[in-house]
């Protein structure tokens, strides 16, 4: 039996579809096309790391640097360049 429910999700299909066909675009192609973004450069702080830290075995960030130094300056230069800061904590 067609419930209203299926019935409405027929549609949605069909009305998602039709294009395709009309354009003679695949569906992948499509999905490809309308989700593309622009890439934007990330900038890293700090943006080398110390080879003196640690015997030069840190890989992820400075742990001998003043980490609030280095927090201080990515908010800056987000304020600056009206961008966002992304905290990443742990340890390696």
């Amino acid at each position: 039996m067609l419930t209203i429910t299926s019935l409405a999700i027929a549609l949605l299909t069909l009305a998602a579809l039709t294009p395709l066909a009309v354009s003679g675009m695949s569906a992948s192609k499509l999905i490809k096309n309308s989700i593309a973004a622009p890439v934007l450069p990330i900038t890293h702080f700090p943006n080398t790391l110390s080879k003196d830290c640690n015997d030069g075995a840190v890989k992820l960030y400075d742990e001998c640097a003043a980490q609030v130094t280095i927090l201080k300056d990515a908010l800056c230069t987000a304020r600056a360049e009206n961008k966002k800061v992304l905290i990443v904590y742990g340890g390696e």
